[in-house]
C-alpha cells in the first residue's frame, strides 16, 4: 500500500470508523449483557425462592415427623433442577435428616461467571408449622451453582455482543462507502486536478463541476477554487505581459545603452582625431613661439583644447563608471608625489588669480602605497581644480595623512576658501551635470561631471567621500581611501638616452603623419610612413628591419587590427623576433585597449597624442630592446634573399 493511500483522508476515516465501531459495539454489547445479566439474576433468585417455598411445604411435616425416607425423596427431587448443586434437610436440633449433592461440573464459563457473581450461592428456608408459626421444625438448605444457571445466558450474551460489534462494523463500512462516494472521491478528483495544474503554464484549467454538490460545502469549495484559478490565470497573464514589457524595456535599455556607448565612442573618435592635430601642433608652436602676445594666444588655445578633451574624457569615464566597465589597475605609487604633481598642474592658474596652493602631509604617510595612482590623480585633479576655479581669494589646501580609524588607509582633505555650497544643494552636488550655483556655473563654466566621477571613483576604490560646507565659508572635502602601504619602495628607473630605432608609422591622416614626424624631428629615430594597413604589411614584409611599429587603428583598405595580425603572422612564419606594435587611436574605451592587446598590439596610446607621452613610450621600448639586445637588423637577416 502506497504512503498516499495510507495517509489519505478516506483511509484515516475508515480506520477511525472501524475502531469507533468496535469500541462502540463492545461498550454497547457489554452494557446490554450487564442489563440482561441483572435481569437473569433476579429471575433466578425468584425461581429459587419459589422452589424453596414449594419444597418447604412438603418438608415441614417430614421434619416434624423426622421421616428420613420422605426427607431423602424431597432433597433428591430438588436435584432435578440442574443449577442446584446440593440440598439438605436439617431438623430443629441441627441434625441432618437428609442430604444429597451432585459432583462438581467443570465449565469453560466459570471464569466469566466469577467476574459477575459468586460461583456457588447458598439459600435456606425455615420450616414453620401452619398452626403455630413461631414453632420451628428445622430448615431446608440448598447450594446453587450459578455457572450452570447462567451457562445458557453467557452463550446468548456472546451472540448478542458479537452481533452488536458486527452490526456496528457493517454500519461503519456503509458510512465509509457513502463517505467515499459523496466526499472522498470528489476530493480526490479535485486533488488530482490541482496536482496536474502547472502554476507557470495555466491554460484555462478549472476544477470539474459537481452537480450533486452544487449547494453544499464541496460545491462552494469548487466555486472558490475555480475563482482562485481564474484570478491566478489572470494574474499570470498580467505578469507575463509585464515580464514581456519588462524584457522589451530591458532590451531597449540595453540597445539604448549600446547605442549610447557606440555614440560616445564615435563622438570621442571624431573629436580626438582633429584634436590630436590641434593640441599637438599648438604644443609645438607654443614651444617654438618667442612673441609674448602669440604665446598667450597659444596658451589660451591649449587651455580650450585641454578643456574640450577633459569634457570628452569625463563623459567617457562617467559612462564606464555607471555601467561598471571601468576597472582599477593597482600598482605601487607615491601618494605625496601625485599630490605635488596635481598642485603643479594648477600652480600657474592659481598664481594668476592670486590664490595660494598649500600641501600639508604627515610624517607618518607611507612613501609607497598599493592602488590605482592614475585614478587618485584624477580625483585630486577634480577636487583641486574645483577649488582653484571657484576660489577668488585665499587658498586651496591639500592635506594627506594616515586614516585614524582605518589600518592601511589614507585621509585626504581638499579645503578652499571659496563661496561654499548651500546645505540644500549639497545632496545634489555629486549628481552628474549638476553644480551648486547656476550663477557661478555661468561665470566659471564646467560640465558638472567632476564631482560625480569623483564619488564613483571613490566608491570603486572602496573609500568614502564627505563634503562639509557653508555659504561664504568655503568647502571642505574629506576622502578616506584604503591604500595599504608597500614595505619596499619601488626605485625609480634611471632614465637612459633613447637608442636610435627604425620606426614604421601607419596613419591615413596626413595631418597626424605630419604631427608625429614633427614630434620625432629632433630625436635619433628613423621614421618610415605609410598611409594604410595594407601598405604597412607590405612594407614590413619587404623591408622588415623595423624596431617598432606605430599603428593607427581606423584606416582604409586594411585597419590597424588586421595589419597587426598580418605582421604577427609574418613573424611566426619566418620565426622572427616579435616587433613591438603601439596602437595610436582615437578609440578611448577600455574594451578598445583590451582588443588592441588581444589582436597583438603591445601598447595602446589614445589620441590626442602628446609629444611627451609618445617620447616616453619610445623610451620604454628602446630600453626593453636594449635589455633583450634585439637590433633592428634581426628581422632583416631572417628575410629570404631578394
Amino acid at each position: 500500500m502506497s504512503p498516499w493511500i495510507q495517509e489519505s483522508l478516506s483511509m484515516r476515516l475508515a480506520r477511525i470508523g472501524m475502531v469507533l465501531a468496535l469500541l462502540l459495539g463492545l461498550v454497547m454489547g457489554a452494557f446490554q449483557v450487564w442489563l440482561d445479566f441483572d435481569r437473569e439474576a433476579r429471575a433466578l433468585d425468584a425461581e429459587i425462592e419459589q422452589i424453596l417455598t414449594v419444597a418447604a411445604y412438603a418438608a415441614t411435616p417430614t421434619a416434624q415427623r423426622l421421616d428420613d425416607l420422605t426427607a431423602q425423596q424431597i432433597v433428591a427431587g430438588l436435584l432435578r433442577y440442574p443449577f442446584i448443586r446440593s440440598a439438605e434437610l436439617v431438623t430443629d436440633l441441627n441434625t441432618v435428616l437428609a442430604k444429597t449433592e451432585r459432583p462438581d461440573q467443570n465449565s469453560r464459563t466459570r471464569w466469566l461467571t466469577q467476574q459477575f457473581t459468586t460461583h456457588l450461592s447458598r439459600y435456606a428456608v425455615t420450616l414453620h408449622a401452619k398452626e403455630n408459626p413461631s414453632r420451628q421444625y428445622g430448615s431446608l438448605r440448598i447450594v446453587v451453582d450459578r455457572d450452570v444457571a447462567f451457562r445458557d445466558f453467557f452463550g446468548r450474551a456472546g451472540v448478542i455482543l458479537i452481533s452488536g460489534i458486527l452490526r456496528n462494523l457493517l454500519l461503519a463500512l456503509l458510512l465509509f462507502v457513502a463517505f467515499q462516494r459523496l466526499l472522498a472521491r470528489p476530493l480526490t478528483d479535485m486533488v488530482n486536478t490541482w496536482s496536474n495544474i502547472d502554476p507557470a503554464h495555466m491554460n484555462g484549467d478549472r476544477l470539474p463541476e459537481l452537480p450533486r454538490h452544487r449547494y453544499d460545502e464541496l460545491g462552494q469549495l469548487t466555486t472558490c477554487g475555480n475563482a482562485f484559478l481564474d484570478a491566478s490565470q489572470a494574474h499570470l497573464q498580467q505578469r507575463k505581459k509585464l515580464e514581456s514589457a519588462l524584457l522589451t524595456a530591458v532590451e531597449q535599455a540595453q540597445d539604448a545603452n549600446q547605442a549610447k556607448s557606440e555614440f560616445l565612442a564615435m563622438v570621442s573618435h571624431e573629436i580626438r582625431t582633429p584634436m590630436n592635430v590641434v593640441i599637438g601642433l599648438t604644443d609645438l608652436l607654443y614651444e617654438q613661439c618667442e612673441n609674448p602676445d602669440d604665446t598667450e594666444k597659444l596658451a589660451r588655445v591649449q587651455q580650450a583644447g585641454n578643456a574640450l578633451l577633459e569634457l570628452v574624457d569625463n563623459i567617457l569615464d562617467l559612462s564606464r563608471l555607471e555601467s561598471g566597465a571601468l576597472m582599477l589597475k593597482p600598482a605601487p605609487f607615491n601618494p605625496l608625489a601625485i599630490a605635488r604633481e596635481t598642485l603643479n598642474l594648477f600652480a600657474q592658474h592659481a598664481d594668476e588669480k592670486g590664490v595660494a596652493l598649500h600641501l600639508e602631509s604627515s610624517d607618518e604617510l607611507p612613501e609607497q602605497v598599493m592602488g590605482d595612482g592614475a585614478r587618485l590623480r584624477q580625483i585630486l585633479i577634480h577636487l583641486v581644480g574645483n577649488g582653484v576655479k571657484f576660489t577668488q581669494q585665499g587658498a586651496v589646501t591639500l592635506r594627506l595623512h594616515p586614516a585614524a580609524n582605518q589600518r592601511g588607509g589614507i585621509h585626504l582633505q581638499v579645503i578652499d576658501t571659496g563661496p561654499g555650497i548651500d546645505p540644500h544643494q549639497q545632496a545634489r552636488i555629486f549628481e552628474p551635470f549638476t553644480q551648486g550655483d547656476s550663477a557661478l556655473t555661468r561665470r566659471h563654466g564646467g560640465s558638472g561631471l567632476g564631482l560625480s566621477i569623483t564619488r564613483h571613483l571613490t566608491h570603486l576604490m572602496g573609500g568614502a567621500i564627505q563634503l562639509l560646507s557653508e555659504p561664504d565659508q568655503g568647502s571642505h572635502f574629506h576622502l578616506i581611501l584604503p591604500l595599504p602601504a608597500v614595505s619596499e619602495p619601488t626605485p625609480a628607473p634611471t632614465p637612459q638616452p633613447a637608442s636610435p630605432m627604425r620606426l614604421l608609422l601607419a596613419e591615413d591622416n596626413a595631418d597626424n603623419r605630419m604631427l608625429i614626424q614633427t614630434f620625432l624631428r629632433n630625436t635619433p629615430h628613423d621614421l618610415v610612413m605609410v598611409e594604410n594597413g595594407r601598405e604597412a604589411v607590405d612594407r614590413y614584409a619587404e623591408d622588415g628591419g623595423f624596431d617598432l611599429v606605430l599603428m593607427d587603428i581606423q584606416m582604409p583598405v586594411l585597419d590597424g587590427y588586421g595589419a597587426t595580425r598580418a605582421i604577427r603572422a609574418i613573424q611566426k612564419e619566418r620565426n622572427a623576433p616579435r616587433t613591438p606594435v603601439i596602437a595610436l587611436t582615437a578609440h578611448a574605451l577600455e574594451r578598445d585597449r583590451e582588443f588592441s592587446l588581444e589582436v597583438g598590439c603591445d601598447e595602446h596610446l589614445t589620441k590626442p597624442i602628446r609629444k611627451r607621452e609618445l617620447l616616453e613610450a619610445l623610451q620604454r621600448w628602446s630600453d626593453k630592446l636594449a635589455e633583450t639586445d634585439t637590433p633592428s637588423s634581426t628581422l632583416q637577416t631572417a628575410l629570404p634573399p631578394a
